[in-house]
């Protein structure tokens, strides 16, 4: 039945019949419409839904496995006219646009949200050096997230991990945020891990972690309560208490013999290095008797020159022999005390490196005549004078002990069964 037909009727269907023809083609004209634009968007998308994942349409991509250099590589930092000054890593992550249709003004902003936090900062597109860029779909760009100097353990920076973890957010127009958090240590490679800190995860490790160390304070409390009802534990419990308030008393306090520097240096120093002293010191002695014995020839030769020529002659031609030989005496002497001084800095080095890490303690009176345990970190300044027993400040020679003696700490279970 056609339209007309069905319109024959209905009375006064003259404006009636025009009504409802004009209705009916509107009708046909919007349904056809939505069939063609519907087999058209699924032609745009293959037949798949327009985000696969189901959640916001940026995605944040990191591979580990770093192909072709992509998520990570060495750059170079150049001056304003374009010369290479240095060198950088740089991490990069991948903003992808996972939605069939185009995502305008596209940005990235990173966070440390760690022990050391900082604002949001925008990031820079790889390829346009911009900071915001539409996505088309399917499409994709690079973030520089990080940027870390070479060499990558710097004076005053902390242990790898206290600059992270960074969180990353990839938002557009018209679109819901996506947000990934990543682990970031300076010392591992990659620096930025490629598996995003699950929350939930994240608070169970946390609680374990806080169960863990609860469970060993209650453990450390019972072992000291044990320690305090043991009387055997009294001469171990007064010694810390020492050591926590004065290091280098305790040290001293453990040390049974004291020794003059010269006899710590015997006693504490590398047999090969004393072996090596005691030889440059014969040699010294040697050249210096040579020199002597020489110098005395001469000096006689000198005083009783005879007077024809000939003998005259004979003893001035020794005279200029022997000076020769005294001379050379003389420069062997001069080397050996040269290097004596060298092989006696070394030894003082030696010995004042032992007492700054305290496996040796010293103890003199300062200049207001108290005795004290000198302490260990003093040594990085003080130096040793073994002839005149005294400790003296490298700047200016100036004294800081006299009667400077050196010992030995015994360890706490010698010390102990002592006691």
């Amino acid at each position: 039945m056609t339209i007309a037909g069905a319109l024959s009727g209905v009375p006064n269907s003259g404006a009636w019949q025009l009504a409802l023809v004009i209705a009916a083609i509107l009708f046909w004209a919007v349904a056809l419409t939505s069939t063609v634009w519907h087999f058209y968007s699924k032609g745009l998308s293959g037949g798949r839904p327009s985000n696969e994942a189901g959640g916001p349409p940026l995605a944040i991509l990191f591979d580990a496995a770093n192909p072709g250099r992509k998520f990570w590589s060495m750059e170079t930092v150049k001056d304003a006219s374009g010369k290479a000054i240095g060198n950088y890593w740089e991490y990069r992550a991948e903003i992808k646009n996972t939605s069939p249709k185009t995502v305008r003004n596209v940005s990235v902003t990173i966070e440390a949200i760690g022990p050391l936090p900082y604002r949001p900062t925008d990031a820079i597109f790889d390829k346009i050096k911009q900071p915001v860029c539409d996505l088309k779909p399917g499409c994709s760009e690079l973030a520089p997230v990080v940027r870390w100097p070479i060499p990558i353990r710097q004076a005053g920076m902390l242990v790898g991990d206290a600059y992270g973890p960074l969180k990353i957010t990839a938002s557009g127009d018209d679109v819901p945020p996506t947000f990934r958090t990543f682990r970031f240590n300076y010392e591992s490679e990659p620096m930025l891990s490629d598996d995003a800190i699950d929350d939930a995860l994240e608070l169970q490790r946390r609680a374990i972690a806080a169960q863990e160390e609860h469970t060993a304070e209650l453990r450390r409390q019972r072992e000291l309560r044990r320690i305090e009802m043991d009387p055997h534990q009294q001469v171990l419990r007064e010694r810390q208490k020492r050591l926590i308030e004065n290091p280098a008393a305790a040290m001293a306090a453990r040390v049974t013999k004291w020794l003059l520097p010269f006899q710590a240096m015997e006693q504490f120093v590398a047999k090969e290095i004393l072996d090596a002293r005691n030889t440059l010191v014969g040699e010294a002695e040697t050249a210096h008797k040579q020199f002597i014995t020489l110098k005395a020839e001469a000096d006689k030769i000198e005083a009783n020159k005879p007077s024809d020529y000939d003998s005259y002659q004979q003893a001035t031609a020794r005279v200029a022999e022997l000076s020769k030989k005294i001379d050379a005496a003389n420069v062997e002497f001069r080397q050996r005390v040269k290097k004596i001084e060298g092989n006696r800095i070394l030894i003082e080095a030696l010995l004042a490196q032992q007492l700054l890490n305290a496996s040796l303690v010293a103890r003199g009176f300062r200049p207001d005549g108290q005795e004290e345990a000198i302490p260990a970190a003093q040594w990085r300044t003080l130096g040793i004078d073994f002839m005149e027993r005294t400790a003296v400040r490298e700047h200016d020679k100036s004294v800081a002990y006299t009667g400077l003696e050196i010992g030995k700490p015994m360890a706490d279970e010698e010390t102990t069964k002592e006691n």
